[in-house]
């Protein structure tokens, strides 16, 4: 789990180790107990190639994740969290290679919402005529 101080630290320097390093340095510093978990070995970090792909397959996806840019940011992860839930995979938030492999797998217009469906030729969805966005 990661706060508002990662993010801090990781727009400072986008490593993930180096965000993680300083964030648990700076918990010892203030009296935290440190490293609570062993780190995920059975899901491989990305490369920044990688998160750049998983982000676009999360935007396929309809996630509102912002811009394609590889760092993995709060929206991201929530969108994470949302697909392995979908998934059925432990809900973590991590975007590693499990999550990317599980949607490189599966196209993304399977994840569309059947509740929506085309609108006749010049209506909205909701049923108001339709405009040029």
């Amino acid at each position: 789990m990661t706060f508002r101080n990662f993010d801090a630290i990781f727009s400072y320097n986008p490593s993930v180790n180096y965000a993680l390093a300083i964030a648990l340095l700076s918990d010892q510093i203030a009296g935290g107990p440190g490293i609570q978990a062993a780190w995920p070995t059975d899901d491989p970090p990305i490369s920044r190639v990688q998160r750049r792909e998983l982000q676009q397959l999360l935007l396929d996806r309809g996630h509102d994740i912002g811009a394609v840019d590889g760092i993995i940011g709060a929206r991201s992860r929530e969108a994470v969290k949302l697909e392995q839930e979908r998934l059925g995979h432990e809900v973590s938030g991590r975007a590693g290679m499990k999550i990317l492999d599980a949607l490189r797998l599966e196209p993304a217009a399977a994840h569309e919402d059947p509740a929506i469906e085309e609108a006749p030729e010049g209506r909205s969805p909701a049923g108001g005529a339709a405009h040029g966005n």
